[in-house]
């Protein structure tokens, strides 16, 4: 544990003795985003930070049936220790056969008891040190497998009508006969439309 604290400090000298730079970008924390909410305290060096992942897997290799698993890492633990089996907290398995409709009813529990210990705190009891601390908890990113993200964002993925980026106003085609979608990327007119929508 104290994983973060110690880089944290680490990544600080470092910026110090480098004019503002890091010599690598090796893991999360090196990020500025994290690095600018510790600098405004929202982020203190006894909270503890999250990543909820989440994942489609196909049972079997023949037949359509699926089935949903989150969980949740906790960075507190160096990036060699943080993925391992034992420090992988299992959020919830949803069963298949077809992709839930509702995803959200089964991310509520953990999400919820997520926020109560964000409103409340964890007091945790430090043994190398003999003392108890106040802990919060920071989601820091929210990842996932193709299938899974698209669950999560209620959005199309590249086969869809309008599968291209998020919000982008080019439409796919379908192929008459058909119900499979793709997008003409050799058109000129509708690559100047994706070049002015990401111009903006």
């Amino acid at each position: 544990m104290n994983y973060c604290q110690h880089h944290t400090q680490e990544i600080y000298e470092e910026l110090c003795n480098n004019e503002g730079l890091v010599n690598a970008y090796d893991d999360v924390l090196t990020g500025s985003a994290y690095l600018d909410t510790v600098c405004d305290g929202k982020i203190g060096m006894d909270d503890m930070l999250l990543i909820f992942s989440i994942n489609g897997v196909q049972l079997y290799k023949s037949k359509l049936s699926d089935c949903w698993i989150y969980i949740w890492i906790i960075l507190e633990h160096s990036p060699d220790e943080h993925y391992k089996k034992k420090h992988v907290l299992p959020g919830a398995i949803i069963p298949g056969p077809n992709k839930p409709k509702f995803i959200k009813l089964f991310l509520y529990p953990g999400f919820h008891h997520v926020l109560v210990v964000q409103r409340e705190g964890l007091t945790i009891w430090d043994a190398s040190i003999d003392c108890t601390f106040t802990s919060n908890l920071f989601l820091m990113l929210a990842c996932g497998d193709g299938p899974g993200l698209l669950c999560l964002s209620n959005l199309v993925g590249h086969s869809g009508m309008q599968g291209c980026h998020m919000f982008c106003p080019i439409k796919g085609c379908q192929t008459p006969c058909s119900c499979q979608v793709w997008v003409q990327s050799w058109n000129s007119r509708i690559s100047l439309e994706c070049a002015e929508w990401w111009s903006w």
